[in-house]
């Protein structure tokens, strides 16, 4: 079986990033945000540990995909603007955001998906 990975092209061009433009990851207060999550259904110190590690697993992932710079800044802002809408911020607010812009734009036209083997 062969792995494939996305490519997304914008416009008829590939998309590669420039890091030094690249957004900056936001800072959440991820413990504001998992205990007020956990309140709102009992109050688990596993619901709080299980929140708390998607939260630094998701923080991780988008240092990685932000710093290729690809991202519209408008919807960057946007996002982070959503997720700080929640106690503390959300990095996982903040990515399925990101994930319906993308969606969005593939839906528009403006973003097409090309499976491309996996180097």
């Amino acid at each position: 079986m062969r792995s494939f990975t996305a490519t997304l092209f914008a416009s008829g061009l590939l998309l590669t990033g420039n890091p030094a433009m690249a957004f900056d990851v936001p800072n959440y207060d991820s413990a504001t945000f998992c205990k007020l999550t956990s309140a709102l259904v009992g109050g688990s110190d596993l619901i709080i540990s299980g929140c708390m590690k998607r939260e630094q697993e998701v923080q991780v992932q988008m240092r990685r995909v932000l710093s290729f710079g690809v991202l519209d800044d408008a919807a960057l802002q946007q996002c982070d603007a959503m997720s700080r809408m929640s106690a503390g911020g959300s990095y996982q607010g903040f990515v399925g955001c990101l994930m319906l812009n993308i969606t969005q734009q593939i839906l528009d036209g403006k973003l097409a998906v090309v499976a491309t083997p996996k180097l």
